[in-house]
């Protein structure tokens, strides 16, 4: 687990373990053509990097924290861009819990998806595929940093955990394919 934390500081994340989050924030937008194209591709590259979730189109879904707000903030300046900002502390421990699942099983699902990635990578080593092997590797460990990023704002301690156990394995693989 030091690992983790050692890599959270790197991003410049505090880890804080927490069973339920309290604290969301909910950006919703709609910007014009071709004015907010700047301005929403770079949210939407942003997005995974800070934890957004996606509820639906132009809907996202984050823990509250300062790196959301500014990505609100920077939507916001699109001019005649329709850009809400909800921030809420939920107090109702049920609302809370349906909350954090919701979000947690983004996460979950992320975690799935980078050891799918990292087993196409073990069989590209295997059948003797290695430069496809070494850019499947690339855009795994990119994915993992977002969901690192992601998950240490959320404070997750079962899927940081799981999260260890996928850096043992993109090291190894990183390794093996020096």
């Amino acid at each position: 687990m030091k690992t983790i934390e050692i890599l959270a500081r790197i991003e410049g994340v505090e880890l804080k373990e927490r069973e339920l989050v309290d604290n969301w924030i909910l950006i919703t937008y709609d910007l014009p053509v071709p004015d907010g194209n700047k301005a929403r591709d770079i949210f939407l590259k942003k997005a995974p990097k800070i934890g957004a979730v996606m509820h639906s189109r132009s809907v996202y879904l984050m823990p509250l924290t300062p790196e959301t707000e500014i990505a609100a903030y920077e939507l916001a300046k699109v001019p005649n861009g329709d850009v809400f900002l909800w921030t809420t502390k939920v107090t109702n421990p049920e609302i809370q819990k349906k909350i954090t699942e919701f979000y947690d099983s983004y996460l979950e699902e992320r975690v799935y998806e980078i050891s799918k990635r990292i087993e196409k990578i073990q069989k590209f080593i295997v059948e003797n595929k290695r430069g496809l092997a070494k850019r499947v590797l690339r855009k795994t460990t990119s994915l993992f940093n977002q969901l690192l990023f992601a998950t240490v704002q959320r404070g997750a301690k079962g899927i940081i955990t799981e999260l260890y156990e996928l850096y043992k394995n993109l090291e190894t693989l990183t390794y093996e394919l020096e």
